[in-house]
Order: C-alpha cells, then sequence, then structure tokens
C-alpha cells in the first residue's frame, strides 16, 4: 500500500474529527449561552428614572443610580439571570433604606438595555458602568462593594479582577457555567469561570448560599468560601433554595450584609 493512500484515510479521520469538535464547540457555546441569558419582557418603564452609560459600540445600558450621601458607602449590585432591574428594585431600595448608594445595570437585552447579551458583553459593559460611577458620581473604591447573585456573580468577580474594590459579596455563585452540569474542573471553553478568578483576589468575601439550592448546588458555594480563605466569610441557610435567601433568612439576611459591608469598609 502505497503512503499517499495510507495518509489519505488518516487525513479524513482528522477533518472528521476537527469537524466534531468544532461541532461540540458551536453547539455548546449556544446552549450554555441560551441557558446563562434568558431576558424577558421589560418589568419597567422610563419613568424609574433611569441613567445611560453608552457603551463603546454605542449600545445604550440602562443603569440604576441612588445616591444617599457622597460619603456613604456604595453597593454596585449585579442581578441574576432572568432578572432585570424593576424585579431587583426591592433590593436596591433597601440599600439605600439602610443607608447605602446603590448601583445596578442591565445586561445586553435585559429590560432596556439595547443589544445581545453574552459573557464578554457582561463583562465589558460592567467596566463601562464601574468607571462611570468613578468618573461621573465621584464613588471612591475604598468605599465600594460589588454584591453578585447567581450569573451577576460572575460579573462581580471579574470587575473584582479589574478594578479594586472595598470588598465583595457573592450570592447563589456558582464555580463556572460548565461545572454546574459536567463532572470537570476544566475547559479550554467554559464561561464564567470564577473559580480560577476568586482565588487570585485579595480582598473581603462574604458567600450566601442555600442550602437547597437545585440551581446551583451548596457545594459551589463552598468551593468559592474554601478559595476566599481567610478573607471570607460564608453564610449557608436551610431549606432556601436558589431565589428565596432573603425570604428564608428576613431581617437575619440584611444584618449579615450591613455588618459585612461595614466592616469591609472600616479595615
Amino acid at each position: 500500500m502505497s503512503e499517499r493512500a495510507v495518509r489519505n484515510p488518516i487525513n479524513t479521520v482528522l477533518a472528521l474529527g476537527a469537524v466534531v469538535v468544532l461541532f461540540f464547540y458551536l453547539y455548546v457555546q449556544q446552549t450554555a449561552n441560551d441557558l446563562m441569558f434568558q431576558p424577558g419582557p421589560s418589568s419597567y418603564g422610563e419613568a424609574l428614572g433611569l441613567e445611560w452609560v453608552t457603551a463603546e459600540d454605542e449600545t445604550k445600558i440602562a443603569v440604576y443610580w441612588r445616591e444617599v450621601s457622597p460619603s456613604a458607602p456604595t453597593v454596585f449590585y449585579f442581578h441574576g439571570n432572568a432578572e432585570d432591574i424593576g424585579q431587583v428594585l426591592p433590593i436596591l431600595q433597601t440599600y439605600q433604606i439602610r443607608g447605602f448608594n446603590v448601583a445596578c445595570f442591565d445586561y445586553r437585552g435585559f429590560g432596556l438595555s439595547g443589544g445581545t447579551p453574552s459573557e464578554e458583553r457582561v463583562y465589558s459593559d460592567g467596566e463601562a458602568v464601574y468607571r462611570y460611577l468613578l468618573d461621573s458620581k465621584g464613588v471612591v473604591e475604598e468605599n465600594l462593594i460589588l454584591h453578585g447573585r447567581s450569573l451577576g456573580g460572575g460579573a462581580a468577580v471579574e470587575m473584582g479582577m479589574r478594578f479594586n474594590p472595598r470588598g465583595m459579596i457573592l450570592e447563589s455563585t456558582f464555580r463556572s457555567v460548565y461545572q454546574l452540569g459536567l463532572p470537570v474542573r476544566w475547559l479550554p471553553f467554559d464561561k464564567f469561570h470564577n473559580e480560577s478568578k476568586l482565588a487570585s483576589l485579595e480582598l473581603p468575601v462574604l458567600i450566601i448560599h442555600g442550602e437547597e439550592d437545585r440551581v446551583v448546588p451548596i457545594s459551589h458555594g463552598k468551593r468559592l468560601a474554601k478559595l476566599a480563605g481567610d478573607e471570607g466569610q460564608s453564610v449557608w441557610v436551610p431549606g432556601a433554595g436558589h431565589n428565596d435567601l432573603v425570604a428564608k433568612l428576613g431581617l437575619g439576611y440584611w444584618r449579615v450584609v450591613e455588618r459585612f459591608i461595614r466592616e469591609a469598609i472600616s479595615k
């Protein structure tokens, strides 16, 4: 058999293998994107009194900003999937009532923000809003706390990598997207890989997670808490699932959060 005859079948197998890998990559990427980002109709309107940040590609990003006092701590809140500013408004308003400045933005395609969401755009838009808070609103990083819930935890962790906030709250947050359904610790195209990033951060971190969470199992929260090391604090909520932590803890939720923020700011 000639060398050419041997080479051709091998090349064919390699080519088919490459096609299969490419198809798998594209399928997994699209499926993950569809699962991560599920925007519904906006729950609010222009009357909410939003501000707007223009992204580099001219996309308009809806931003909620309320200042209690220039000297007060500021909480930059990142909401979860299938949520928008209107749906998390009770959280934002409670922060205000408790004496905190508060900011939140809607990911692309959520609420009144334009465009189509993706992991990279969440990061770039989060950075744009962060800079807007520093440059246009006079927020001082030494008084800034990030609070990310579920999907929003990924945005918060990335902002912790890019900037120097005073502390971070991660609520119902996952290790990475693919680890929610696959028994692997790393894939080269995984998304929101919070696990690897958190290990390199040196700032106070509060982990809050429901023990009965069926969307993001508590094992994810415990792994993140371990990676936070000496700077980490954790609260495991008995009987709580993915979306009822505040309801289960009641005023205890706010006592824990407020104590953490004020201690982090005072360090």
